[in-house]
């Protein structure tokens, strides 16, 4: 099994892929159950880990977000999972308690409870997602007071920041939603994507 692990990403995202395919059920009958029960893992988390990855376990909040333990410059803060964003995103507030270095960001943002955000970036020296130690990574610095207004009304505490596309692609990650984990891999000393 090691040497198959070998072959490289392509190999094993395809074999992923594959086994979440099998597992999720999906040749099932229209209106039958799906496949494995609740709890049941659609595919070994032994094989990303033995591939490299290193498990995140997240939580979910009372407004279906997933949200993960991150620690930045030594402080363990609490950071949403956002596919959706493009980018790591920092409240500016962090930042300016970190008393992080931070320059203006090359355009604004939309979307964020905003038409067009203000945004700065900063690099973060020293990031940890869970046990995932990741390489220094750029991250945006925004106000995310309109995310934590929606977060508030859902009863969820407010936020730190988001962990977006460019972070979640660099490092490769695989989300088991039905266990609630998330994989990383550190890659090797390459420069992120901005």
């Amino acid at each position: 099994m090691h040497d198959i692990l070998e072959l490289g990403t392509p190999w094993l995202r395809c074999m992923a892929t594959l086994a979440l395919l099998v597992a999720g059920g999906c040749s099932r009958r229209e209106g039958a159950a799906p496949a494995g029960g609740a709890g049941n893992q659609p595919w070994p988390p032994a094989l990303l880990t033995q591939a490299g990855f290193v498990e995140v376990p997240l939580t979910m909040g009372k407004g279906r977000l997933f949200q993960v333990t991150v620690e930045v410059q030594g402080e363990k803060l609490l950071f949403l999972l956002d596919t959706g964003a493009s980018y790591l995103v920092l409240e500016r507030k962090v930042a300016e308690r970190l008393k992080l270095p931070t320059k203006k960001a090359p355009g604004g943002v939309g979307g964020l409870g905003t038409a067009d955000a203000a945004a700065q970036v900063t690099r973060l020296e020293s990031l940890r997602v869970g046990e995932f130690a990741s390489v220094p990574f750029e991250a945006w610095v925004m106000d995310l007071s309109a995310v934590n207004e929606a977060r508030v009304r859902e009863g969820d505490e407010p936020c730190d920041g988001l962990i977006g596309a460019a972070f979640l692609d660099f490092h490769r990650a695989v989300l088991d939603y039905p266990a609630k984990k998330l994989y990383l891999r550190r890659q090797g000393d390459e420069k992120p994507a901005s």
